[in-house]
């Protein structure tokens, strides 16, 4: 069964009213609720523990709201184990809702989501837009927490550690600091996964988020070089629907989801005549097998029944409906839409994206990076290319661009276990000299790398180029498509065969080198930055400050000078220590190692995404990877 959420303030009240023998006890065992018998009686969930019974009485939104919803039938009720247990594996609740909002619903915005208190109007001019004193205080409360966790580690966060920290989450909800809330549950769900041993739990994540949550504690208390108040650090609490008429959208592609955290189903991207981007998506939680479900179940867009196939391969005229600012296209009731034929891959505000050369689609991606995730547009991260296959690496198809920009290495998505990315890919590799047309994401993992999400048989190359002349020979493969697909091939849904290519070899043409690009010079600062997030002070052994010094001197000789003293002095902050009368070691004011810290986070971040740039450009206009130094 599907668990309910809980609020964070009900979370943090219990843990903190729980006598400490239980929280120990807690800390030993964070998942011992995992084997006990969930069960649903009417509206209640019930939790059988063998020898009590927890009984949680759960609201309309699927939460429980409030600490008299808990009951469990030993004495110490709710401040028991069983409670504690229990909630420990639930998720916290409060953070932006799924999909099926208002749009969802077919209510308008206006009519069912009132705006919330903060200034968000006034936010549209910095001028006029000021932090009033509670979110000033909720964000300095955020800092001290925050940096409290960091001192001691996700790893030694025990529960009334995160309870604290999800007491300030709850404050900044209160206040309508959405973005520093967003932020901290996402650093809360990490460190259960990470306490729980769960394999989805990730330490680069863990530390973006946390990174995150500190940056945006710090600007909101004015503590940046520029102290002007920025209304995007407010945030938003659900995703908000306004109102789109007479838009005309053409279908792309449809991607499956099949996650490891569990969710799965399909994303479908359209495009409208600007070209810009949207999505409508069938995701939920469940195993891969209901990826077909989802595909041929209906969007319910404006009265019609069309399937998220069907609408990848037609086009759809709203006349009335909703979208979000990020680009979800909403799918109740309000809206009013007409089913057209489109014409695909042909349409011209698609062949458009696919003329646009790649260095402004990259800019344009990287750009978006700094922005807030929630700021994020759908398909923000996709790169339309055109080119001629040339073989393998070994491990990638590679695609040479036209118009000379270079070579892209197009890989599977490793998250997409059980669905035929891979397969396809090592088909199209086989394919030299074919001319293709491919969606692909960008990778952020593998500077010219990017994950191939859709294709379609490319258009005929003008022999007249010399830019874009065949480096193939004449007998070219040819991609066909079967008359069941939609004029292109959804990677990740339909498979293809050595049949539908003609010309096909048996083996791809193997090109060595392409992979091998120079390291960015910042592993060696990106794991303390990591091992502190998850260990805190303790990552970083008094008895290994020449290892410290010796990894600074790494950064200055590979022309890394900024991020060798930042590592020096990270390493300085955590080490310092005195030991008080009481036997207290460290410093209560943990805002000293936050402050470096975070320093650290924020150039390694930049100084990433700047080399990735590189990179890419790099690779665009030489077709081969940039030297190193």
């Amino acid at each position: 069964m599907t668990r309910p959420s809980v609020a964070a303030n009900v979370v943090a009240e219990i843990t903190e009213n729980a006598p400490g023998r239980v929280r120990r006890k807690l800390d030993k065992d964070p998942t011992a609720a995992d084997a006990w018998e969930w069960s649903m009686d009417g509206a209640d969930c019930i939790v059988g523990t063998g020898s009590e019974t927890v009984r949680f009485c759960v609201d309309e939104r699927g939460q429980v709201a409030r600490t008299d919803d808990v009951v469990c039938s030993c004495l110490l009720s709710p401040r028991c184990f069983h409670v504690l247990a229990c909630l420990s594996v639930m998720e916290i609740g409060g953070g932006e809702e799924p999909e099926a909002d208002a749009a969802e619903s077919g209510e308008s915005e206006s009519a069912e989501r009132p705006e919330p208190e903060e200034p968000l109007a006034a936010a549209e001019t910095q001028e006029t837009f000021a932090f009033s004193d509670d979110q000033l205080r909720a964000a300095e409360m955020v800092w001290s927490e925050a940096a409290d966790f960091l001192a001691s580690g996700a790893r030694s966060a025990g529960v009334l550690l995160q309870s604290r920290l999800l007491r300030a989450i709850h404050e900044c909800r209160a206040v309508g600091l959405h973005r520093l809330a967003n932020a901290g549950l996402r650093v809360t769900t990490s460190t259960r996964q990470l306490r729980a041993g769960d394999a989805e739990f990730s330490p680069d994540v863990l530390a973006a988020d946390l990174g995150e949550l500190l940056r945006v504690a710090w600007r909101v208390q004015g503590r940046d070089a520029d102290p002007s108040p920025d209304a995007r650090l407010v945030g938003t609490a659900r995703r908000k629907y306004s109102e789109v008429s007479n838009l005309k959208l053409q279908g792309l592609f449809c991607e499956p989801i099949n996650s490891r955290a569990g969710h799965s189903g399909i994303v479908t991207y359209v495009i409208d005549v600007d070209g810009r981007l949207a999505s409508v998506s069938n995701v939920r939680p469940g195993e891969g097998n209901r990826i077909n479900a989802a595909w041929e179940s209906p969007i319910d867009v404006g009265g019609l029944t069309l399937s998220h196939r069907e609408l990848s391969e037609r086009g759809l005229l709203v006349q009335t409906g909703t979208m979000s600012a990020d680009h979800r296209l909403g799918t109740g009731k309000v809206t009013r839409a007409a089913a057209m034929d489109g014409d695909g891959w042909n349409a011209d505000c698609v062949r458009k994206r696919f003329a646009e050369p790649l260095r402004d689609q990259v800019e344009r991606t990287l750009s978006i990076l700094v922005e807030e995730p929630q700021l994020w547009p759908a398909g923000y991260d996709l790169l339309f290319l055109s080119g001629t296959v040339i073989g393998s690496d070994g491990y990638a198809c590679l695609l040479q661009l036209d118009g000379d920009q270079g070579i892209v290495r197009l890989v599977a998505d490793d998250e997409a276990e059980g669905l035929p990315h891979a397969d396809n890919l090592e088909t199209l590799s086989r394919g030299s000299g074919m001319r293709l047309d491919c969606v692909a994401r960008l990778s952020l993992s593998q500077p010219s790398t990017a994950i191939a999400l859709a294709v379609a048989p490319g258009k005929p190359i003008d022999q007249d180029d010399a830019t874009t002349a065949d480096p193939m020979n004449e007998l070219a493969a040819t991609l066909e498509l079967l008359d069941e697909w939609p004029g292109h091939v959804n990677l990740g849904l339909h498979r293809l065969r050595s049949a539908n290519i003609r010309e096909i070899e048996t083996e791809p043409q193997y090109i060595p080198g392409l992979s091998a690009l120079p390291p960015d010079g910042l592993a060696i600062l990106r794991s303390r930055v990591e091992a502190l997030a998850v260990g805190g002070r303790h990552s970083l052994p008094t008895g290994r400050v020449k290892e410290l010094q010796r990894e600074a001197m790494v950064l200055k000789e590979q022309m890394q000078p900024t991020a060798g003293a930042l590592l020096l002095s990270l390493a300085g902050t955590a080490l310092d220590s005195e030991t008080s009368f009481h036997g207290v070691r460290f410093p209560a004011d943990a805002g000293p190692l936050a402050e470096r810290w975070l320093a650290c986070c924020q150039y390694e971040r930049i100084a990433r995404l700047a080399f990735q740039r590189d990179c890419w450009l790099g690779r665009s206009r030489t077709g081969t990877p940039p030297k190193p130094g």
